[in-house]
């Protein structure tokens, strides 16, 4: 499991500048070790044979500063320059600094940065797309995604590379009111069901996270998450034990599929802001 450090996940740190490998800016490093940036910096200077500059880190020009995404506009009048530390001269302070927090997350800042570079190279192979498609743009009032509307709870369809489009077989079995068992056990008692469930684990499934992130998707599994392409979910609807609920649910799919029933297009920061208002009055 990847760490996060003040609610954001490393590999979200990670920046990717025109010329220059992946990088972490020295402010965010440092929080991540738990020491000043001012402090960081120094460690590097009083160390200048374990830190080679356009290799291990380097500083950033005015105008770097100014196109930097992770920057906000108070970040870019510092006083004092910007620096920016690839995953050999970010692993390298683990190794100086004397505290609790760098021994701690010096393996998760490689894990970020492996994690961020094997997605760009998903996205590179066309494997998983991160640019906004139909239900799944980023508006002003917040991001909009596709999903399945069933009996007032939600099942997120996520374009996930080679998988398509998939949704996650919790929030089916959520929706249907249906207990982890029971899934399981129709799983054991029927191989098309059990052959159209995919488990993403380890690096696979931080990468879905990201591209859940991307649409603004929370996913909180930790340790593994289970999929199954939307055009397979009748396997899981139908074997078994078929109620209402489960004939319903496979109808809302293969309309959906057929194109007679479209997915609802859903802002999440929209909806958040309508219940607060309800909820005040």
């Amino acid at each position: 499991m990847l760490e996060k450090v003040e609610g954001k996940r490393l590999e979200d740190r990670v920046i990717d500048l025109p010329g220059k490998p992946p990088c972490m800016l020295d402010r965010d490093l440092a929080r991540i070790y738990g020491v000043e940036t001012k402090r960081l910096n120094e460690t590097r200077e009083r160390n200048p044979k374990k830190f080679r500059e356009g290799v291990d880190y380097f500083r950033l020009t005015k105008e770097e500063v100014a196109n930097c995404d992770h920057l906000g506009e108070a970040d870019k009048y510092r006083g004092s320059p910007f620096y920016i530390y690839t995953k050999t001269g970010a692993f390298m302070f683990s190794t100086i600094l004397n505290t609790d927090q760098a021994i701690k997350h010096a393996i998760a800042v490689v894990e970020g940065f492996c994690t961020y570079s094997l997605l760009m190279e998903e996205i590179k192979a066309g494997r998983i797309t991160m640019k906004p498609t139909s239900g799944h743009e980023r508006t002003a009032d917040g991001y909009r995604f596709k999903a399945l509307c069933f009996k007032g709870r939600h099942i997120h369809l996520v374009n996930y590379g080679r998988y398509g489009e998939v949704a996650m077989v919790k929030e089916v079995t959520d929706a249907l009111g249906l207990k982890k068992g029971n899934l399981r056990d129709r799983a054991r008692a029927h191989p098309e069901v059990r052959a159209s469930i995919t488990l993403l684990e380890g690096e696979e499934l931080s990468l879905f996270k990201a591209v859940c992130k991307s649409t603004g998707i929370r996913v909180k599994a930790s340790k593994a998450v289970a999929i199954c392409p939307v055009e397979l979910l009748s396997n899981l609807l139908l074997y078994g034990r078929t109620g209402k609920e489960e004939l319903e649910l496979h109808r809302l799919v293969n309309g959906y599929l057929m194109g007679t029933q479209p997915a609802a297009e859903i802002t999440p920061y929209r909806r958040l802001v309508q219940g607060q208002l309800s909820s005040n009055n």
